[in-house]
């Protein structure tokens, strides 16, 4: 689950809701798999800053993985990006490798140049 606040008293008060919701229904949050990532410009953060989930203070972290796609502090993508390429260069190494074709043909399937 993920959740975009603009406000920090939204992001308490939808905590609040969900320990709600989840004594109700009988569920548990893994609090130690509960991260916070605050969006923010170069400026750090407020030591001050602290969410409570049932009492237990949540971790903030700078960057978060969810679902392969890296979510940092700053709003960027190029970790995400990065990542994705490495990912899809081993995909292709594969493929290569299971065909036996030598990288030295390569650029002949391949005839573009990747923007980026």
């Amino acid at each position: 689950m993920i959740w975009f606040f603009f406000l920090k008293a939204g992001v308490q008060h939808m905590l609040n809701t969900l320990s709600e919701y989840s004594a109700a229904w009988n569920l548990n949050v893994n609090t130690s798999k509960t991260k916070i990532v605050v969006f923010r410009n170069r400026s750090k953060l407020q030591r001050k800053v602290v969410w409570l989930y049932n009492n237990e203070v949540l971790d903030i972290e700078d960057e978060f993985n969810y679902l392969g796609m890296m979510f940092n502090y700053n709003g960027k993508f190029s970790k995400t990006q990065k990542q994705a390429s490495e990912h899809g260069r081993k995909a292709l190494f594969s493929i290569c490798g299971s065909f036996k074709l030598h990288l030295a043909y390569l650029p002949n399937f391949f005839p573009f140049e990747p923007e980026y």
